[in-house]
């Protein structure tokens, strides 16, 4: 698979309280903040830190090697992606637990005691996942959501979600209207921090490795649910979550990636019909709309790279191809 990492091949050490796989990509300072958020969040539980590093080109694996000794280092020759790089942490984990957290992230307070003691509690739980805030506290609707439907895809086709009052409203409706300062069931929670038993993840063989980018969480805990498990959200444990650092740095590419696979989650989950109507209404509905939009904000900012990009992702979605 293009990975190098000599833990791979030991013998197999003894089982610890929680694995916590990291994949990242070019976020060294991030990388380590995460890093430090675990360790100090773990101390009063057997810990095991897998990093999966995806060919960085900032130092990210050196800084592992160098400050974080004692973690499991993966680190591939080429751009796994994140489902098969959680996917190889995850083989590589010996806990009882395991956490799949972003390198962006730094979780707060005692809220990965909160969500171990959750599962501990309930066996009927298979999947948890924290309140996810902003740097200003603000909570990201993503962490506790419903799943993808047509209808909200309309939405964001037509850009009515950029409608004042009512379009932000309605799109919080369908994505997540669930109350944000409860735990509580959900139908899905966001991959940027979500923590499960490793018999749940072995049952279902971790993340399809046939999405890109985007919808592999979504499916995992569709999956999770199919085995008659529950998925909660834990409003009291928090995680500060910076999101798309990683993203920003091929953000076509992503989006591109994002679009295909999503267009893969409707098909597998709702049929081939339904996929259809998905690709079509964003081909030909969102794309000419992201196009016009696009315009109208690089005569006004005098800024061509708008245009640009736009056209970049407007044409990979409709040839359908990821490029680059």
């Amino acid at each position: 698979m293009g990975t190098t990492g000599s833990a791979l091949n030991e013998p197999e050490p003894p089982t610890v309280d929680i694995s916590v796989v990291v994949v990242s990509w070019n976020v060294r300072e991030l990388l380590r903040r995460c890093l430090e958020s675990v360790a100090r969040a773990a101390r009063a539980r057997s810990l095991q830190i897998v990093v999966v590093d995806n060919a960085s080109t900032d130092g990210s694996a050196d800084l592992v090697r160098n400050e974080f000794p004692d973690a499991t280092l993966i680190a591939s020759t080429i751009n796994l992606g994140f489902a098969k790089g959680n996917n190889l942490g995850l083989g590589a984990s010996r806990g009882r637990y395991v956490f799949f957290l972003n390198p962006d992230t730094e979780i707060l307070g005692d809220a990965l005691d909160q969500l171990i003691s959750l599962l501990e509690r309930d066996e009927s739980v298979g999947l948890v996942g924290p309140r996810l805030v902003e740097p200003d506290g603000t909570v990201q609707p993503v962490c506790a959501r419903t799943l993808p439907t047509l209808r909200l895809t309309l939405l964001h086709s037509l850009y009515l979600h950029r409608v004042p009052f009512v379009g932000p409203a309605l799109e919080r409706r369908l994505i997540a209207p669930y109350d944000l300062e409860q735990t509580q069931d959900v139908d899905a929670i966001s991959g940027a921090a979500m923590l499960a038993p490793k018999t749940v993840l072995e049952e279902i063989a971790g993340f399809d490795e046939v999405f890109l980018h985007t919808a592999e969480d979504i499916d995992l805990c569709v999956r999770v649910r199919q085995r008659g498990l529950r998925i909660v959200y834990v409003a009291e444990a928090r995680v500060l979550h910076l999101g798309g650092r990683s993203r920003e740095q091929a953000a076509v590419r992503a989006q591109a990636m994002g679009v295909i696979s999503t267009f893969e989650y409707f098909k597998r989950t709702h049929g081939p019909l339904q996929a259809a109507v998905y690709r079509l209404s964003v081909q030909w509905i969102e794309m000419p709309l992201l196009l016009v939009v696009g315009f109208g904000k690089a005569v006004l900012r005098r800024d061509s790279g708008v245009i640009r990009d736009r056209y970049r992702l407007a044409t990979a979605i409709w040839s359908w191809r990821v490029d680059g």
